[in-house]
């Protein structure tokens, strides 16, 4: 982990990395209201990962390296929010906050405070997946999705209503 913070400190300017760690710190006291309720989950839902035999009409999930316990609907989160992809997803979070009831994110509870605590958890789980990312090989280097990250993370806090 050394190696990667030392390549991280490199990559990310000084200054935004102490605003990171603010704003991780605002994720993590929204993220511990409420109760969690966990189930296992894909942990990297993206139509990439999605295969669908067409003869058959059997839907096949790919790649399960990054499977786990995770709140429950993580995975409709991933995808909801685009959040690999690298694009759009401010003005996704900023709908799924609102209460979209939109696919995928029907199932969720409809308050924004509970949508908030949701939306805090899976930046965090985010965050997690993003620094394990980008510790894989031989030569660990902070990923382009963790880059990205880091940029946008302070604009979804303040989505959250968490920055001032």
């Amino acid at each position: 982990m050394g190696d990667l913070s030392s390549r991280l400190r490199d990559a990310v300017n000084p200054s935004d990395l102490s605003r990171i760690q603010g704003v991780v710190q605002m994720l993590r006291a929204e993220a511990e209201r409420g109760t969690v309720r966990l189930r296992t989950a894909h942990g990297d839902m993206q139509l990439g990962n999605v295969f669908l035999e067409r003869a058959t009409g059997r839907v096949w999930l790919l790649d399960w390296e990054h499977h786990g316990e995770r709140q429950v609907g993580h995975d409709r989160l991933v995808l909801g929010l685009n959040s690999r992809s690298g694009g759009r997803t401010g003005p996704r979070l900023l709908a799924f906050l609102a209460g979209s009831r939109a696919f995928p994110f029907e199932p969720f509870d409809a308050s924004r405070a509970a949508r908030r605590v949701a939306a805090a958890r899976f930046l965090l789980e985010e965050l997690r997946f993003h620094l394990r990312e980008s510790l894989v090989g031989e030569r660990a280097l902070p990923s382009a999705g963790l880059l990205r990250y880091l940029r946008a993370a302070p604009g979804w806090a303040a989505l959250l209503g968490t920055v001032a």
